[in-house]
C-alpha cells in the first residue's frame, strides 16, 4: 500500500479522517467486503466501500496490488456523469475504504422491481443512453469493465451510473479461481467464456453485457429467470437469448440483438451503439408520449343520453391535441430520416405495415409524409362536402372494429384509435372540418 500512502501524501488522493463519517449503516455485503453508507461532514451522504481479504498473507498480498491498480483506473475515470464517482479514501482500524459517490435509488436491478409498471419507453431508452454513455467513457480510456450486470449500474436520481468496472472482476480471479468468479454474472457472460476457459473479455465481451442489461430495461425481468441456474452455462452456449418483450420498439430490439450476437466481430463497438440509442431518444420519444387508449376514459354520463354533448376525458383530448401538433414543420422533420427513398415504391398498406410504429404513412391524396391519418392535415382541411362524407364512410370501413364518436350539434367525427394486440398504434382517424 506503498503507492497510496505516497498519492495520499502527495494530496493526489484526496484523505478523510474515518471521525468524520457518521450515521454509518451497512447496506450491501459482499464476497469481497461491505458496502455501507454515511454521512460525511459539509459533503453530505456517501457510500463506503471496505474492501478486505480473509485468505492467505500471499493472496493478500496479490490481492492489495490489484486494489491498487484498480484505484489508478478509478481516479481516471471519475469526471463523467454516468460513472460512478470516486471522491477518496479513508481508513479504519484495519482497511483502506473507498469513499464513493452514493445512489439513493440503489441498483438497477432493484430500481425496476419497483419502478417498472411506471416506467414509458422514453425512460427506458434514457437509462439506456445513460448505460451507453458510462460505457462509452470508459472504452474511450481503453478500459474494460468486463463484470457489467444490473447490480453494478446504479440509479441516482433517476440517472444510471457504472459502478465497480473491472474492480470486482479483478479481485475475483485473485481470490479465487472457481468458474463462476471467473466469468462474472453467468446471465451476462458473452459464450465464448463458456466455449474456452482461457478466453480474454475485451470490449466486445462489454458490448455482449449491454445487449442483455439493454434487454433487461425494457422487460424488467431477471435474464433467463425461467432456466435451471445448472443448465444456463450451456443455454447461452448454445446461442439462446431471451425473447422480445411484446411492443419492444423494432429499432431498439435490433440493437439488443445485434449487442449479443454470438460473435464478437459481429457485435457493433459502444459509438456505433451510442449513435443508434441516440437517434431512438430523438425519433422515438416524440411518437411514445401519447397515453394507451382507455374507452374507460369516455365520462359515463355520455353513456346515458346519446343526445347530449360528448363528454371527453381531459387524458383523451390531450391525445386529440398531441395528435393534430404531428403536422407542424418541426415535428415532421424529426421523422424525416426513418424514410428512405426505396420506400416510395411501397403501396400504402405495405408503407403503413412497414412504419407501424412510427404511425408515418403517405397521404393517399397528395402522396406528403404524415402522421396518424390517413389523410394529411391539408387534405382533411381542403375536403369538399362531399369528400368529407366519403371519407368518413371509407375510414368507418377500414376499421370496423374502431369506436367513433359523432359529436352533436358539430360536423366532426373522432374515430378512436386502433391498437394491436401488443398495444402498437396503428392507426388514428380524425376527421377535420
Amino acid at each position: 500500500m506503498e503507492w497510496i500512502e505516497e498519492k495520499i501524501k502527495n494530496e493526489d488522493i484526496r484523505y478523510f479522517d474515518y471521525d468524520q463519517f457518521n450515521q454509518i449503516s451497512i447496506i450491501g455485503r459482499g464476497r469481497f467486503g461491505i458496502v455501507s453508507k454515511a454521512n460525511l461532514a459539509n459533503t453530505g451522504l456517501v457510500a463506503l466501500k471496505t474492501i478486505c481479504s480473509e485468505n492467505s498473507e500471499e493472496e493478500h498480498s496479490e490481492f492489495n496490488d490489484e486494489f491498487v491498480k484498480e484505484l489508478k483506473l478509478l481516479r481516471e475515470v471519475d469526471s463523467h456523469p454516468n460513472i460512478n464517482r470516486f471522491l477518496g479514501i479513508t481508513k479504519d482500524s484495519e482497511y483502506y475504504i473507498l469513499v464513493l459517490e452514493y445512489a439513493n435509488e440503489g441498483h438497477l436491478k432493484g430500481y425496476l422491481n419497483k419502478n417498472f409498471a411506471s416506467l414509458k419507453w422514453n425512460d427506458k431508452i434514457r437509462m439506456a443512453l445513460d448505460i451507453i454513455s458510462g460505457l462509452k467513457f470508459l472504452h474511450s480510456k481503453e478500459i474494460i469493465h468486463r463484470d457489467l450486470h444490473s447490480k453494478n449500474i446504479l440509479v441516482n436520481n433517476g440517472k444510471l451510473i457504472i459502478a465497480d468496472f473491472g474492480l470486482s472482476k479483478k479481485l475475483a480471479e485473485v481470490i479465487t479461481n472457481s468458474a463462476g468468479n471467473r466469468y462474472g454474472v453467468v446471465e451476462y457472460v458473452e459464450p465464448q467464456c463458456f466455449k474456452n476457459i482461457n478466453y480474454k473479455k475485451d470490449k466486445k465481451s462489454d458490448i455482449y453485457s449491454l445487449g442483455v442489461l439493454l434487454w433487461e430495461t425494457s422487460s424488467g425481468r431477471r435474464p433467463y429467470s425461467d432456466c435451471p441456474r445448472n443448465l444456463l452455462n450451456d443455454h447461452i452456449k448454445d446461442g439462446n437469448r431471451e425473447k422480445p418483450i411484446e411492443g419492444t420498439l423494432p429499432k431498439y430490439q435490433k440493437l439488443y440483438q445485434i449487442c449479443w450476437d454470438d460473435k464478437p466481430k459481429s457485435r457493433p463497438d459502444i459509438e456505433e451503439v451510442h449513435e443508434i440509442i441516440s437517434q431512438l431518444n430523438i425519433e422515438d420519444t416524440f411518437n411514445l408520449q401519447f397515453p394507451q387508449p382507455n374507452i374507460q376514459n369516455i365520462d359515463d354520463k355520455s353513456k346515458e343520453n346519446d343526445h347530449d354533448d360528448l363528454s371527453i376525458s381531459s387524458n383523451y383530448s390531450n391525445r386529440i391535441d398531441a395528435v393534430n401538433s404531428c403536422n407542424n414543420d418541426d415535428n415532421v422533420k424529426k421523422f424525416e430520416g426513418i424514410f428512405k427513398s426505396s420506400d416510395y415504391d411501397l403501396d400504402i398498406d405495405e408503407r403503413k405495415l412497414k412504419y407501424k410504429d412510427y404511425n408515418i404513412i403517405l397521404c393517399e391524396k397528395c402522396n406528403e409524409k404524415f402522421y396518424g391519418y390517413w389523410y394529411c392535415r391539408k387534405c382533411c382541411i381542403n375536403e369538399t362536402e362531399e369528400e368529407k362524407y366519403q371519407s368518413q364512410v371509407e375510414n368507418q370501413n377500414k376499421s370496423p372494429n374502431a369506436s367513433s364518436i359523432i359529436i352533436i350539434g358539430t360536423t366532426k367525427t373522432v374515430h378512436f384509435p386502433e391498437y394491436d394486440d401488443s398495444g402498437i398504434f396503428i392507426e388514428d382517424f380524425l376527421t377535420v372540418v
